[in-house]
């Protein structure tokens, strides 16, 4: 699946089409706005404490489950076409706490680290 950089790609090019590198004096507020918005975005990045949000790129269910456990995750919601979704369903570690049937089809568990029958209610800041 294409990545950040084919989007990056695509802008530029919408941008060049657009005439904002030849003409930059006349597309002053919209490079002001892009400005703004990098910078919000950043800030929200650095200072907001922000889920992981995306999928674990593991090779492997086990090492999926080391970068869920590095980043501090206790809750994901896991589709369960992901291709190690068999595998996580059957993890003692994690406990579906709910089940989402969306309309176009789709199902989604939502899953807590803890043990089964019991809910996870340890904060960051009880470590």
């Amino acid at each position: 699946m294409p990545g950040a950089t084919l989007t990056l790609f695509i802008t530029g090019l919408l941008f060049l089409r657009h005439g904002l590198f030849e003409r930059p004096l006349e597309h002053v507020r919209v490079i002001a706005g892009l400005m703004i918005f990098g910078l919000l975005s950043w800030l929200a990045e650095v200072f907001l404490d922000v889920p992981f949000l995306g999928t674990p790129a593991g090779a492997s269910p086990k090492a999926c489950e080391e970068e869920l456990a590095a980043r501090g995750v206790q809750t994901f919601v896991m589709d369960r076409t992901w291709r190690f979704a068999p595998a996580f369903s059957e993890n003692h570690e994690w406990r579906s706490a709910a089940t989402i049937h969306t309309l176009s089809g789709e199902v989604w568990d939502v899953l807590v680290r803890g043990q089964r029958g019991q809910v996870y209610t340890q904060n960051r800041g009880d470590r």
